[in-house]
């Protein structure tokens, strides 16, 4: 970094030394700021993990071909002692499935992940409409030159119903290849932390274990005996391992935002300098954003200064302070950032995530009043800010289902939503408990339901057909969670309720819009009011989205490989599990 001011023949051992002492006395040229020290090594990488498996009730277009997959298939049931499982794969019911899944950063063990399902090249099946995913384990896969790709630990297991690739993009696609099963996988691997590299130029334990420290002052949890415990450990002169704090479980951009703008060196002296300078930036919206994390970084020393930047004329000045005293368990601001989720569409995303990470009871009733909003994705995104905070909350719990998906009934008192979700969960979101469905309608509920209102209008008939029995008749009330619930007692699924909710709102039988994965969005431009009426853009956030809010299709950015990069070949465990590589 400042190397090249010195003597290229000078010992590189001696150069490091002499760049840390210089680094930690803070001599010209060299940050004061651990993020100029520091690159990640480990823990912000996407990896694909991979399976087979086996797809029923695929109503006749199933096929029982595949190989190499069917063999291994039926090697992996004669192990687990499946009955009769030559018969099981020969049935024009079942056909055999590539699956894949992507384990996101900071992953713990337990955590929902997105499915995608696929038949492979060749296969003589003809759809996976109406599919069941059985459990199947899923893989990491590492490329190896001379030997192909080798197959690794277990890290998920996946099952569930499959809903059409296209579902809600166009046209219904009664006969598809591909689809996804939305939190259908469960990660059982270790769980994933942080590991960041110091510069070369720095790598020495001293410098190593003094910034370790200066993270470890600032990040701590408690554990059951109410014990500090640092959540930074300097493994080697390079290496520090950093462990994610609860504050930021949801906002690991932020986490690393925070941790880059920790000073390595400051007396308390030049940090109450520093925090006063820092609190006249905060008032003004062009530095506002910059101060703010600053003072995080800082922490609860600096509460005084960024509380100062709530009187700021500034709506932007407003919102970065309030945004931090949340993410520093003050709710101060709360009420600030309910105001700028209402006003500015660019602000959004971040303050819902930043009322999500107080998880206090000021939070709780501002996120409740914006279920009130007249944007469908505010109100949806203050029900994800409200879940993640208390998945019991009253005013969001759940309706009890048959089928593995959540039924919600939010009341609203103004124009009705819908809202359902292609990605991390299965769920269906009625904003407006009691809202009824136009009539006259005719829909289906999968491939053994018709729903039909009566001549009057007043009432919904559900009649089940199936081979061999009689038809089976409901009748009620043309109330939406009704006909949600009819249909779940009587056997659809998960992906059979959106395609319903897809082609009522073709129809216009919905009282109000239906959205699907409509989250706020990051990386939105605000309009800064200036001087003599002019104005300037300014991008918010940094384009970085609060993984709580994220939906996007990581599948281009996601590494084939072992989990830990560190590994120079894969552990043997695992190693006789199906896995193989989705080309």
């Amino acid at each position: 970094m400042f190397s090249g001011l010195r003597n290229p023949l000078a010992d590189p051992e001696d150069e490091v030394v002499e760049n840390v002492k210089e680094a930690l006395r803070g001599a010209d040229g060299h940050s004061k700021l651990i993020g100029d020290y520091i690159t990640v090594r480990r823990g912000l990488q996407m990896y694909v993990v991979e399976g087979v498996g086996l797809v029923t009730n695929l109503n006749g277009k199933g096929t029982d071909d595949g190989p190499p997959y069917r063999d291994m298939i039926l090697e992996d049931m004669r192990k687990l002692r499946f009955p009769r499982p030559e018969e099981f794969l020969s049935s024009p019911d079942t056909a055999i499935v590539l699956v894949r899944a992507y384990i996101p950063p900071l992953v713990r063990k337990g955590d929902p992940l997105d499915v995608e399902v696929r038949l492979p090249d060749g296969s003589g099946a003809g759809s996976l409409r109406g599919g069941t995913l059985l459990e199947c384990t899923l893989t990491e896969v590492a490329y190896a030159p001379g030997k192909g790709h080798l197959k690794g630990k277990v890290l998920a297991r996946a099952q569930g119903a499959i809903l059409g690739a296209n579902l809600g993009d166009g046209p219904s696609d009664d006969d598809f290849l591909r689809g996804t099963i939305p939190g259908g996988a469960v990660y059982v691997g270790d769980d994933r932390d942080l590991a960041v590299t110091l510069q070369r130029e720095y790598s020495n334990y001293r410098m190593s274990t003094r910034i370790a420290n200066r993270i470890g002052e600032r990040f701590y949890e408690r554990d059951r005996s109410g014990i500090q415990q640092k959540l930074a450990d300097a493994k080697t002169h390079s290496r520090i391992d950093i462990q994610i704090h609860s504050q930021y479980r949801d906002n690991y951009p932020r986490y690393l935002q925070t941790i880059r703008h920790i000073a390595i060196r400051e007396t308390a002296v030049e940090k109450n300098l520093r925090m006063q300078e820092l609190a006249k930036q905060l008032q003004e919206g062009p530095t506002a954003m910059s101060a703010a994390i600053r003072l995080e970084a800082i922490g609860r020393d600096a509460l005084p200064y960024l509380k100062s930047g709530l009187k700021s004329d500034s709506l932007e000045a407003r919102f970065y302070a309030a945004e931090a005293l949340c993410y520093l368990s003050n709710t101060s601001g709360v009420d600030v950032l309910r105001e700028a989720i209402d006003k500015e569409p660019a602000f959004r995303v971040y303050g819902l995530a930043a009322l999500s990470a107080s998880r206090s009871p000021e939070a709780v009733v501002a996120l409740q009043s914006l279920l009130q909003h007249d944007s469908l994705e505010t109100c949806y995104g203050a029900f994800r800010a409200i879940t993640t905070i208390d998945p019991n909350e009253p005013i969001v719990t759940p309706v009890k289902t048959n089928a593995n998906f959540r039924l919600h009934l939010v009341d609203r008192d103004s124009r009705p939503f819908v809202h359902v979700t292609r990605r991390q969960k299965a769920e269906v979101v009625l904003f407006g408990a009691d809202q009824m469905l136009n009539t006259p309608l005719v829909l289906r509920a999968g491939r053994s339901i018709i729903v039909r209102s009566s001549r009057a209008g007043d009432r919904l008939i559900v009649t089940l057909f199936q081979p061999g029995q009689p038809e089976e008749r409901r009748e009620i009330p043309p109330r939406l969670a009704d006909l949600i619930l009819t249909v779940d007692e009587l056997g659809v699924r998960y992906p059979e309720v959106l395609q319903m909710l897809v082609e009522a709102d073709a129809q216009g039988n919905l009282a109000g819009p239906l959205g699907i994965d409509e989250l706020p969005k990051a990386g939105r431009i605000y309009t800064r009011p200036g001087s003599e009426g002019s104005a300037t853009e300014t991008p918010v956030g940094g384009g970085d989205v609060p993984n709580v809010y994220d939906t996007a299709d990581h599948s281009e950015s996601a590494t084939v490989g072992p989990i830990d990069p560190e590994d120079d070949e894969l552990s043997p465990e695992g190693l006789g599990d199906v896995g193989f590589t989705l080309e």
